[in-house]
């Protein structure tokens, strides 16, 4: 949603996985810039752009060169993780620093997400989580003026886990042969996933004990690298796309029933507990308007810079404006007139700065929100 690129082009392919080139295995911990330099998130294009941004426990944030103006450096699970009504303060002391004045801000909460994890998607502790993000999303509209905006999503749903679908993780390392440490780089469990990486030369012996493994283990979706299918825009990344892809079937887990979440996410996305709400608010968007079209995550990135006024280039980026424009007003003409003339013009810039939560219900692994200044992008073609 940051790069407006698939997984397979901007390299952060899964939670956990290896990378060829620099034989090391990545987390959603590591800070090392050496993983996360194939592309450029929008925060960093802002800022470039002289648009001063606020970025806070979202991925990347702990990455040094990716530091924005205003930066909270902890990884998206480390502590301290803010309140909600901390970071909404935060973010509007941005807003109205009068030296540096923020105009777009990226913030990562790990609720509802972590709860729905521990018990589930449907416990009533994760309904609790929501009713207090409820509260939170209160506090933040009474901050908002009528000019700003507010979008409300996230990257994925969530499922519960049946603990009678729970595999031997144990069992299937210990026999399974496309884990031979003579084949494989690298075999990583990140649950519901599994990536296989070959060891050079050994590709062909790899798939010839992969087509048993198929056969053996039907709990399990089982892809050879050609074989995954091209709408995930996985297999594309020739250091990083495994050359062996599992997925437990949903609901089931590889983990035991001590370790084992109660809830998790990662299966196809077309599947409908994995899917997000997407839900657009303020002075940009439409009033009452639902929308039945076909909207993809990278379709954020170009919305993002249309709202804060970013240049970009359409060839460079996957996503499509042309899926998101129907969601905004076209009368949006007398507003820009008035934030750019006469002596108040920089005192309504950071009233007009537009707001968006990016976050989710009860079927999300994010609650972010981002922050922009309501102007329009310059796209260049």
């Amino acid at each position: 949603m940051v790069t407006g690129l698939y997984p397979e082009s901007h390299g952060i392919v899964a939670n956990t996985f290896y990378d060829r080139a620099l034989n090391k295995t990545f987390d959603m911990y590591v800070s090392n810039f050496a993983f996360w330099n194939q592309t450029e998130p929008i925060w960093i294009t802002a800022e470039k752009q002289n648009i001063p941004t606020i970025l806070a426990h979202f991925p990347g944030s702990s990455v040094e060169e990716f530091k924005a103006s205003y930066t909270y450096k902890t990884g998206i699970y480390e502590a301290p993780l803010f309140s909600f009504k901390y970071l909404i303060d935060k973010i509007f002391e941005a807003f109205n620093s009068e030296k540096n004045p923020a105009k777009f801000a990226i913030v990562y909460s790990g609720q509802p997400d972590n709860t729905g994890h521990k018990y589930g998607a449907d416990d009533e502790f994760v309904i609790q989580k929501l009713i207090d993000i409820d509260f939170g999303i209160d506090y933040l509209l009474r901050k908002m003026s009528p000019n700003d905006n507010l979008i409300i999503t996230a990257d994925h749903g969530m499922a519960s886990i049946d603990e009678n679908l729970l595999l031997d993780l144990d069992e299937l390392n210990k026999k399974s042969p496309i884990f031979d440490p003579n084949l494989t780089d690298s075999a990583i469990f990140d649950d519901p996933l599994i990536l296989v990486y070959a060891k050079t030369g050994k590709l062909a012996e790899l798939q010839i004990n992969f087509e048993e493994v198929k056969k053996q283990y039907t709990d399990i979706q089982w892809y050879s690298r050609q074989e995954i299918p091209k709408r995930w825009h996985f297999s594309g990344n020739g250091v990083r796309s495994p050359d062996i892809l599992g997925i437990v079937n949903e609901h089931s887990s590889l983990k035991d029933k001590i370790s084992y979440y109660r809830g998790n996410h990662g299966w196809d996305n077309e599947l409908l507990e994995m899917r997000p709400v997407f839900v657009g608010y303020g002075a940009r968007f439409k009033k009452g308007f639902q929308y039945d079209g076909f909207v993809e995550m990278v379709d954020i990135y170009p919305l993002l810079a249309d709202l804060i006024g970013l240049n970009y280039s359409s060839k460079d980026i996957n996503g499509s404006f042309e899926r998101v424009e129907p969601f905004l007003t076209s009368d949006f003409q007398h507003l820009e007139r008035h934030i750019w003339s006469g002596d108040e013009k920089l005192k309504l810039a950071a009233k007009l700065t537009a707001l968006i939560l990016i976050g989710g219900f009860i079927l999300v692994k994010l609650v972010d929100f981002i922050i922009s200044k309501s102007t329009r992008a310059r796209k260049v073609d």
